[in-house]
């Protein structure tokens, strides 16, 4: 920076820097004086081209001669500073800034001109983040998410950025089906690899090709829970000891994934009734149940079983087991004796 000319009543004038491999110089292009000159230059330089802002009192200047400053850079880490006056107003057109006679270090010749996209002119209006981001729940480990577009403002839109995270986490991730959404026109996506039984929120955000003008993220969704892993269909299901009119029917409750245990259904079938849920078979709230008593059954019929694993949340119930072959009851008037009903408590592992 400099002193303007005594002749001139302006602040304003033409200043000459040229950087050379060890210095550089800058000269008053109206003839008053060589300024000053830099000495040992090593590496990336930094160069100001512009008038002073100054009023000679460490005070800022007249909004006449405010001006913005900004950077572009010439090559390899090397940057030209500029400024603006105050209320310059670039034509809606112009797509980039020329600087002629840039000679950083020695690089280009002096009749080079370096051009730089415009937007190093201007610091961009933000996108508006997108709104109404919602997550429906589809399956075990997937989740649509949907959203709004908002304005872009002075955003060149490069894409969508969708981000997830458990609802009692503070990892954010982008999650699988939700990268690279580079068409503006995209509103949803599902995200996919998620663990299943768990409440996910996410957020979305509008990338650009200036970050300044990226838009903040979108408030939070509320929770989508991913459907749960279903407890698995008890197994070894039979019936024994029949009677005239009731049965023994036993089972094995195998994993219940995220089943969080509501009771053992146990249902009976015949040839005239099809399925219902015996009496001594109901309200089998006990984990740890593995068998009852179907009574009231009718004599001299055939019946098959099923068992299923009830939950709390319906959909992580058991599908119902495989149906056992079927059993008749005994005539009327007829009992099974103790020696063969304590044989066949033994034989399925269920000996008194």
């Amino acid at each position: 920076r400099s002193k303007a000319c005594t002749t001139s009543t302006s602040a304003w004038y033409e200043m000459e820097v040229r950087v050379e491999v060890a210095s550089i110089v800058f000269r008053d292009n109206q003839g008053c004086e060589e300024l000053s000159v830099a000495h040992a230059l090593v590496g990336p330089q930094t160069i100001m081209l512009g008038a002073h802002t100054s009023d000679g009192n460490g005070q800022e200047g007249t909004a006449r001669h405010q001006v913005a400053w900004d950077s572009v850079e010439i090559s390899m880490g090397s940057y030209a500073v500029y400024c603006l006056p105050h209320g310059t107003v670039v034509p809606t057109d112009a797509t980039h800034l020329l600087v002629y006679s840039a000679n950083i270090l020695g690089e280009v010749d002096d009749s080079q001109v370096v051009s730089a996209l415009i937007n190093d002119l201007f610091v961009p209006e933000p996108s508006n983040p997108p709104s109404s981001v919602m997550g429906t729940t589809m399956s075990r480990t997937d989740i649509k998410v949907t959203w709004e577009r908002g304005v872009l403002h002075d955003c060149v839109f490069e894409a969508w950025q969708v981000m997830g995270a458990a609802a009692d986490s503070t990892d954010w991730f982008v999650p699988q089906g939700c990268e690279s959404l580079a068409n503006y026109l995209t509103t949803e996506c599902t995200a996919s690899g998620l663990d299943s039984n768990t409440p996910y929120q996410f957020k979305v955000g509008a990338v650009c090709e200036t970050s300044e003008a990226n838009s903040p993220h979108s408030d939070l969704s509320m929770s989508a829970v991913t459907l749960p892993t279903p407890a698995y269909s008890p197994s070894q299901v039979a019936a024994h000891l029949p009677s005239s009119n009731s049965m023994l029917v036993v089972w094995r409750t195998n994993s219940l994934n995220d089943c969080e245990f509501e009771q053992s259904l146990v249902e009976a079938k015949s040839e005239s009734v099809e399925w219902f849920v015996p009496d001594g078979c109901m309200n089998l709230i006990a984990l740890n149940s593995y068998m009852c008593t179907a009574m009231n059954l009718a004599p001299s019929s055939s019946y098959t079983f099923r068992v299923t694993t009830l939950c709390t949340n319906a959909a992580a119930s058991s599908v119902a087991s495989e149906v056992t072959e079927a059993k008749a009851t005994l005539p009327a008037a007829t009992t099974a004796s103790t020696p063969a009903a304590r044989a066949l408590l033994s034989d399925v592992g269920l000996g008194i």
